[in-house]
């Protein structure tokens, strides 16, 4: 009998230790899985919190920037030098299509700024937008190629600074039109 007690007893013992194990392995489970779903919705709310906060910068400086666009358009539209720029510049333009003696031959013309925008413009923009970049960007206009010909894969100045160049060295009136308002 005292050895049926002595195991009742080291029986009990051993399931109490197992019980008590078992408590305390849920209770950290339960306090593990709580905690984590507290952090969980925590990091959610502060990743939120700054997207939103990304967001709310983005849309004033977008709101800031076509503020200053408008006040520009309003501003040039109100000038009577824009007025007269604007129509030289189509007349000139017009010209180079009805007669472009002179200038550089189409295929030269549109090989360089093939060129150009695959060398690049489009690497460079490829850097810049969250977009695949194509070839849509290239003109399909045979006088947009020449004129950008001349003032922007033949332009001297490095990529970045093309727009110093006051005229392209191809004696059209559209260069001369553009060094006298460009400047």
């Amino acid at each position: 009998m005292k050895k049926a007690l002595r195991q009742y007893r080291q029986s009990f013992k051993s399931k109490l230790v197992i019980n008590v194990a078992t408590l305390v392995a849920a209770s950290i489970l339960v306090v593990s899985v709580i905690s984590y779903y507290q952090v969980r919705t925590s990091i959610r709310a502060s990743a939120s919190d700054h997207l939103t906060s990304i967001l709310q910068g983005k849309k004033a400086a977008i709101e800031t920037h076509f503020k200053h666009v408008t006040e520009q358009l309003v501003s040039f539209a109100a000038n009577p030098a824009m007025a007269d720029a604007s129509k030289e510049f189509a007349r000139a333009f017009a010209q180079i299509r009805t007669d472009s003696s002179g200038l550089v031959p189409y295929h030269i013309a549109l090989g360089s700024m093939k060129k150009f925008y695959i060398n690049d413009f489009l690497p460079e923009l490829a850097k810049n937008s969250f977009y695949r970049t194509n070839t849509n960007y290239f003109p399909a206009d045979s006088v947009t190629h020449i004129l950008q010909h001349g003032y922007i894969s033949e332009n001297p100045n490095p990529y970045g600074s093309k727009q110093n160049l006051d005229a392209a060295m191809d004696g059209t009136a559209y260069s001369s039109v553009h060094a006298n308002f460009i400047r």
